[in-house]
C-alpha cells in the first residue's frame, strides 16, 4: 500500500490467534465501529471462514459486500459457503528448497 501511496487505516488492521472465534469476535468489533473495509486478507483459511460466519450473521453477503481472500488453501475451504477465495502455500516444496534461497 505505501508503494502505492495508500492510506492505511491502522484500525483496519487487526490480529487474531489464527482461530474462527478470534476473527469472529474481531469483526463484531468492526461492525460496532460502523467501519468496514471492501476486502478482508485473513492469515488463514479458518480465520477467512470466521470473516465470513461474522458477515452473513449481520445480513451481509460474500463477496457482494465484503471481498474474503483466506492462505492455507485447505481441503473444506472447496465445500464452504460460499466458497472461500485463498492462496495455496506449496509446505512441501517450500521446505524441500529450504537451502536454495
Amino acid at each position: 500500500m505505501a508503494r502505492k501511496n495508500l492510506k492505511v487505516d491502522h484500525v483496519l488492521v487487526q490480529e487474531g490467534d489464527f482461530s474462527f472465534d478470534s476473527v469472529f469476535n474481531l469483526m463484531m468489533k468492526f461492525f460496532a465501529l460502523g467501519k468496514l473495509p471492501t476486502a478482508i486478507f485473513a492469515a488463514n483459511d479458518e480465520m477467512a471462514m470466521g470473516v465470513t460466519k461474522a458477515v452473513k450473521s449481520k445480513g451481509l453477503m460474500v463477496p457482494e459486500d465484503i471481498s474474503v481472500l483466506g492462505f492455507d488453501n485447505l481441503k473444506f475451504s472447496s465445500i464452504f459457503e460460499p466458497g472461500l477465495t485463498t492462496i495455496a502455500q506449496p509446505a512441501f516444496e517450500i521446505g524441500e528448497n529450504r537451502w536454495n534461497y
